[in-house]
């Protein structure tokens, strides 16, 4: 008799849960919007949040959804010059078919005019964070990238690499490779990227 008693107990039971089920869903989802079930953002649009990313011409951008080289450069470092004309041309190659990789320019140029001069010259298709933008010496900080000459100043501490650098972020947002300036110095044509990236 008692077994028979729980039997009907434990059937009870689950007709409850299946029978509330739905409703309690409903119930969620009404407190809960759909994009809140969704899965977490990509790292890459947290890295760039609250970044005014821009283009050449000063008109805003959103974040690359592919693969991101965020270089730090200057118009006045002599040992950028070759660096940049090496990684425009692989830029160019790489992404001749379709777009795999991204570059956003970091600047430690003086002011604001250098900047817009030197992309311009040097690398018109790339973005940059914008000069009066303080997350431009947030990711000297965050990367300890920076020239010696602003290290201080902008508080890179520990300064790891000076300029040119260039840090290489996945499609996903994270760090692939700290210093990719190796890559791009060895990069011997083609369209594909350095396997290390």
């Amino acid at each position: 008799l008692m077994r028979i008693v729980f039997i009907f107990a434990t059937l009870a039971t689950l007709s409850s849960v299946v029978a509330f089920r739905p409703l309690s869903i409903f119930r969620s989802l009404l407190h809960h919007p759909i994009s809140s079930f969704s899965t977490k953002p990509l790292a890459m649009s947290n890295i760039f949040s609250d970044v005014n990313l821009i283009r050449t011409d000063g008109t805003p951008s959103s974040p690359p959804s592919v693969p991101t080289a965020l270089l730090f450069s200057s118009s006045w470092c002599p040992d950028c010059v070759p660096f940049v004309a090496r990684l425009a041309a692989m830029y160019e190659e790489v992404n001749e078919d379709e777009k795999k990789f991204e570059v956003v320019f970091v600047s430690s140029d003086r002011s604001s005019d250098s900047m817009s001069s030197y992309m311009s010259s040097k690398h018109p298709s790339w973005l940059a964070v914008s000069y009066d933008d303080p997350k431009r010496d947030g990711f000297k900080r965050m990367f300890g990238c920076a020239a010696g000459s602003e290290a201080s100043k902008v508080g890179v501490n520990p300064r790891k690499y000076g300029i040119p650098a260039l840090v290489i972020l996945g499609a996903d947002g994270e760090v692939v490779k700290e210093s990719g300036v190796k890559e791009v110095e060895e990069f011997q044509g083609g369209d594909e990227l350095p396997e290390s990236w």
